[in-house]
């Protein structure tokens, strides 16, 4: 058994109380089409579906242009831009085994693997 530890992702600075209720009423229009079948409750889970995601994209648009027109410099702005694309994250490395040895760690795996899909196949 090992034990690992989860961080929990925050929730999305623009995911309001409108959002959650919005996507429980087409959590609810989707249980409701795949219990009856019918097309009418599919174009009901259909349109509900397309109202969540507008609305989340409509808020998520609004929260990154206040976000820029708050920004008092092109520095910000480039810290806005990075933390949307992504660039920001520390790399995570296994933490298990010194940096050192991780190519190593990598290479046993691939090589244990190439390894036991040649056993299957052999079988």
């Amino acid at each position: 058994m090992r034990r690992r530890t989860v961080k929990p992702r925050p929730p999305a600075p623009w995911l309001t109380p409108q959002v959650k209720a919005a996507k429980q009423e087409r959590r609810k229009a989707e249980r409701q089409w795949k219990k009856s079948g019918l097309t009418v409750h599919r174009d009901i889970y259909r349109l509900k579906h397309q109202f969540v995601c507008n609305l989340i994209n409509d808020l998520k648009r609004k929260f990154v242009n206040d976000k820029i027109v708050e920004s008092r410099s092109s520095k910000e702005i480039f810290n806005i831009c990075n933390d949307l694309l992504g660039k920001n994250k520390p790399k995570s490395l296994p933490n298990n085994s010194p940096p050192d040895k991780i190519p190593d760690v990598l290479n046993d795996f691939f090589v244990e693997k190439v390894d036991k899909i040649r056993q299957e196949l052999d079988a």
